[in-house]
Parts: C-alpha cells; sequence; structure tokens
C-alpha cells in the first residue's frame, strides 16, 4: 500500500455536496473509508472500492450487499 502524501490527495466533501454530487464524486474515487453510514451505502452502489468500519451494529445486517464483501 503507497503512502498518502502530500495531504492534498485526502478529501473531504462533509457538508459541501448533495446527494447527487456526493454519488458522482464517489464513483471516480480509489477508495472509500466509511463508518457504516448512508454515504458508504451510496458508495456501494455507485461501485467504489470501499473499506467500513462497523460500531455497535451487527454488519450481517448493514453490510453493503456486494459478492465481494469480507466481514
Amino acid at each position: 500500500m503507497q503512502a498518502l502524501e502530500p495531504k492534498e490527495q485526502l478529501l473531504d466533501y462533509s457538508g459541501k455536496t448533495s446527494v447527487r454530487e456526493l454519488a458522482m464524486l464517489l464513483r471516480d474515487v480509489d477508495v472509500v473509508v466509511s463508518n457504516d453510514s448512508g454515504p458508504m451505502h451510496l458508495a456501494n452502489a455507485v461501485g467504489a472500492p470501499l473499506v467500513t468500519f462497523f460500531g455497535a451494529g451487527d454488519p450481517l445486517e448493514t453490510a453493503p450487499s456486494i459478492q465481494n464483501t469480507l466481514l
């Protein structure tokens, strides 16, 4: 795995986009790192590579429904 440098390679658009704009951003990223949230499910829907952190919920019930899911 390559280190992310410079910091400008990391993007934070939280609170700055509509749902449609977020979907367009997510479909073009290298990877999405997210908690179990609406944007995580949106990233899955547009086919973005995804790393998700699950907390108190049951990941078997709330994980994205894709074939290449590893829980």
